[in-house]
């Protein structure tokens, strides 16, 4: 069976890349597996790199980018067949279509279609309702990446979805921990409030924690507006001794979560999630990562996170600032609980380890199409993933 993944996202593009990479991982041991990719699209190798997986048998296929969006007031009717053209193209040499989508997806042609919803972006136009409930009736199994996108996508798009989260490497990190704080967020326009608020709450808290240092880091797109509110942030940041990693490498990004104690989150605090759902995250790929490492966190109560965060179980949840500087007070003088936090954090991240998320990937096809396909893990992977459990961890 020739199989084709296709990672369409925009907003939600770096869990919606580890997903598929993870995936084609997997069915590449028993079908002609292809990642669908644009000049554009993270290289082979950095998909390789961010699901921790082996791509030797997956091949790639580059194509243009799809045409612009058919609700183009000019000649709508030109816009659209360009659309079609296009998906027609990309997705009918398939037995299989998996779309990892954040907007209104494209037509699937292929006789079996799945859908993999990282956040319903935008509504589906009156006007062009029948059209766009063609693209999405022409996927056959849909899931969404957690509740929280489900409900939305429910709203939306009145499609009701069966939900998968994503998978979430397994960090390895060193037993010893700096007294470090991470936080972890997108640096745009919408973003900065709430980090130059976090700058603001650990000036604060020098005072009391010395000998603690903050060190922030997040993706800064091509806006000039992204650029302004980056500046401003950075330099916020220097006056008070905090370190900023813009568009951060894998490597910087373990080496952080490797040496940090808690992990700070404030996505979407104060947002009206009611109007713009989207600024609260759905799913939180580098919270889990955090969480594998060790790092206790402590989030906004808010979007998809309350499916991952047991509140004083594995982390703690805040609805304003003074909330946040008082349990890191707490934690950073109680070592015991703090401890205790992430082991517990440790756990709760192996629930969404890679392999996991590959076996019900896997029954999901065989209830949707009757597709049977059993994962052929490396072995040195496999052990690999075995002793560095946290279960295992714990008993040694």
């Amino acid at each position: 069976m020739k199989i084709g993944i296709y990672n369409s996202c925009r907003d939600n593009a770096a869990t919606g890349g580890l997903s598929a990479a993870v995936l084609a991982s997997a069915l590449s041991h028993r079908h002609q597996t292809e990642i669908i990719r644009t000049q554009q699209s993270p290289t082979p190798e950095s998909l390789a790199l961010s699901g921790e997986c082996s791509l030797a048998e997956v091949s790639f296929r580059v194509v243009d980018p799809q045409p612009q969006n058919f609700t183009d007031p000019n000649r709508p009717d030109r816009r659209y067949q360009a659309i079609w053209d296009w998906s027609n193209e990309l997705t009918r040499p398939y037995d299989l279509f998996i779309n990892f989508a954040d907007r209104l997806p494209i037509f699937c042609a292929s006789p079996r279609g799945v859908l993999v919803i990282q956040f319903p972006h935008d509504f589906v136009p009156l006007v062009y309702q029948r059209l766009w409930r063609a693209h999405l009736d022409s996927y056959q199994l849909k899931l969404a990446n957690s509740y929280y996108t489900r409900f939305w996508t429910s709203l939306f798009w009145e499609l009701d979805c069966g939900v998968l989260y994503p998978p979430a490497p397994i960090l390895n990190s060193q037993l010893a921990k700096d007294n470090l704080i991470v936080s972890a967020g997108p640096f745009n326009a919408t973003q900065t409030h709430n980090q130059l608020k976090l700058i603001s709450a650990f000036d604060d808290l020098r005072t009391y924690l010395p000998s603690w240092s903050l060190s922030m880091m997040g993706e800064v797109d091509e806006k000039t507006s992204s650029r302004r509110s980056f500046a401003r942030l950075a330099e916020s940041a220097n006056d008070a001794g905090v370190s900023v990693f813009a568009n951060p490498t894998s490597e910087q990004q373990l080496s952080l979560f490797s040496r940090a104690k808690l992990l700070w989150q404030a996505t979407g605090l104060g947002e009206d999630l009611e109007r713009a759902p989207e600024r609260a995250e759905p799913f939180s790929m580098r919270l889990l990562q955090a969480m594998s490492a060790g790092c206790v966190p402590l989030a906004a109560n808010c979007g998809g996170l309350p499916e991952v965060i047991r509140h004083d179980k594995n982390g703690f949840f805040w609805n304003d600032f003074a909330e946040l500087t008082n349990y890191t007070r707490s934690l950073a003088n109680d070592e015991r609980k703090r401890l205790q936090l992430a082991k517990a954090a440790r756990r709760r991240a192996w629930e969404f380890r890679p392999e996991r998320y590959v076996s019900i990937f896997l029954r999901q096809l065989e209830s949707a199409f009757g597709i049977r396909t059993y994962s052929r893990a490396n072995p040195v992977w496999l052990w690999r993933r075995l002793v560095s459990s946290p279960s295992i961890s714990a008993k040694t």
